[in-house]
């Protein structure tokens, strides 16, 4: 973790400190709402864009996206946007010459954006017959900051629960040790946190481990679904309906005997609630 500089009073000292950010050029932090998490697929249904300029002014830009197909229930869920929000919204397309207006010549921040929002937003470009080009501007992912000031490891986690540097660390029976002490005091500290097993095994997510190698997965109602490719996150029963081929290559293809015996299972389960 690197040395820290004296810290202001309260954030908005920080906003009042012309030389914070010292910008050449607007700095555009920018957040987008899909239809999912998988990048290839993902529909975008809101766009919010900070730009601060190299004066310190701010100029704001938001939009709900009418993402032109459904907004899966899971999705909702977690933004709160659903079909009837933006059926009478503008497509992607049709904010696609304000959206270049407003990020023309503007360097590009945001949370997690190298990893998502930056890809999100150049397919909905190639989508509209246009390119959304990186040349010429600086891409700073805050989320890449906050885990280099902020290690999310054994060795932290130790320091920041215990209060103790972890001696010996990587070695196997020191680290176990520090983790049943990390544990105790998580539950200790933290109302949110259970001390049974059963709850602390629901937090973690642990139901949804089915398949050891990342090809599929349980969602939320506790489908059997595709964990990678073009059908990511959509269940089999959806798939067996949409592309059965896309069924028949995976058993065709070489993946783990495990993996395949676990589809023949699933595709098994689904015929008999047929009958």
């Amino acid at each position: 973790m690197g040395k820290e500089k004296a810290a202001a009073k309260n954030i908005e000292d920080l906003f009042n400190l012309n030389n914070t950010l010292q910008l050449q050029k607007p700095l555009a932090f920018f957040d987008l709402e899909t239809t999912s998490a998988a990048r290839e697929t993902a529909r975008i249904v809101e766009i919010a864009i900070l730009k601060i300029n190299p004066d310190g002014s701010r100029e704001e830009f938001i939009s709900r996206v009418n993402p032109e197909e459904p907004i899966p229930a899971e999705s909702s869920a977690i933004h709160g946007i659903f079909d009837e929000d933006v059926k009478e919204c503008p497509t992607f397309s049709m904010l696609l010459d304000q959206i270049d207006e407003f990020l023309q010549g503007c360097d590009l921040a945001g949370f997690n954006s190298n990893r998502f929002d930056i890809p999100i937003l150049m397919i909905e470009y190639l989508r509209s017959g246009r390119e959304f080009s990186l040349e010429n501007r600086n891409l700073i992912d805050v989320l890449t900051l906050y885990r280099m000031l902020s290690p999310r490891n054994l060795t932290a986690a130790y320091r920041e629960f215990c209060g103790k540097e972890l001696e010996n660390a990587h070695s196997a029976l020191a680290d176990i040790r520090a983790t049943y002490e990390i544990l105790v005091a998580q539950v200790a500290r933290f109302d949110s946190v259970p001390g049974n097993s059963q709850e602390l095994h629901e937090i973690c997510g642990a139901h949804k481990i089915i398949d050891p190698y990342g090809k599929l997965k349980l969602n939320e109602r506790g489908e059997l679904c595709f964990a990678f490719g073009k059908h990511r996150d959509e269940s089999i029963r959806q798939v067996l309906q949409t592309n059965r081929g896309y069924i028949q290559w995976f058993l065709s293809a070489n993946f783990p005997e495990f993996v395949q015996n676990l589809l023949r299972k699933e595709l098994s389960s689904i015929e008999s609630d047929k009958k």
